[in-house]
């Protein structure tokens, strides 16, 4: 959607400090968009030179640091191929932009490399913890915290639940509770999953195994090079397709 411009409003969203975020150089060709998502810094870092001397960054009144997650979205496919910089914004940040911008609910969920979840899931479990945005709008007859053990949650005006499955020390889950985690997996309003394969070891975060790849980007001087690295987004989309979940849009 184009209706914005190249470059869309800057927002701040709510629970991330001053920061602003804002989809930056937006571009349409044929059925693909390329474009930035960056964050607006109000803070700044400093210089220090080659003489191991160091200074401030000289900005002017208004100017913030940009940090970009450079992205390209194939419209035909839904698909979504993301540059990672933490140090700039998530998807999660990428999906509450969207949602304030269209005022309309936008998820952007991970495809998960089923080959991971598949080598967890052959493993017993010993722990399973998720946790649950309530939706910001419940479609007609939908659940709204309807079984008797959610009864508090449901006059709480609460917007997170957070649940967690635990075997016996010594002991696993059984079978069929494998099943929840795929079902977990599939649920947009799940925003994290944890399992445990003993009661001693250290949690595993589903949500880090999501189909990724690794790119090589020339460089002009300290900066990327954009067209590459959106070509090479591109290869990258290209290479990983068949493991994308297809949908046809008419």
């Amino acid at each position: 959607n184009l209706a914005h411009g190249a470059n869309f409003p800057a927002r701040q969203i709510p629970g991330y400090g001053n920061d602003f975020y804002q989809i930056r150089d937006l571009k349409l060709i044929g059925t693909t968009f390329t474009g930035v998502f960056g964050k607006l810094r109000h803070d700044a870092p400093h210089i220090v030179n080659s003489q191991d001397q160091e200074s401030q960054l000289k900005l002017g009144n208004g100017d913030r640091l940009l940090e970009k997650c450079h992205f390209v979205y194939k419209s035909n496919h839904n698909a979504l191929v993301w540059q990672v910089n933490r140090d700039a914004a998530s998807l999660n940040r990428f999906s509450l932009y969207l949602s304030d911008v269209f005022q309309a609910r936008i998820r952007a969920n991970i495809v998960m490399n089923d080959a991971e979840i598949q080598k967890i899931l052959s493993s017993d479990l010993y722990e399973i913890s998720f946790t649950y945005a309530r939706p910001d709008k419940i479609s007609p007859g939908g659940p709204l915290w309807k079984q008797s053990a959610f009864n508090l949650m449901k006059d709480s005006g609460a917007a997170l639940g957070k649940f967690l499955l635990r075997a016996e020390r010594n002991t696993s889950l059984p079978q069929k509770t494998k099943n929840i985690v795929k079902a977990i997996l599939g649920i947009s309003d799940i925003e994290k999953i944890r399992v445990r394969l003993t009661d001693d070891s250290e949690p595993i975060n589903l949500f880090t195994s999501p189909v990724k790849d690794k790119i090589s980007v020339k460089s002009d001087g300290r900066y990327p090079v954009v067209s590459d690295l959106f070509q090479q987004l591109d290869v990258s989309y290209t290479r990983h397709k068949d493991s994308i979940p297809y949908r046809d849009w008419e």
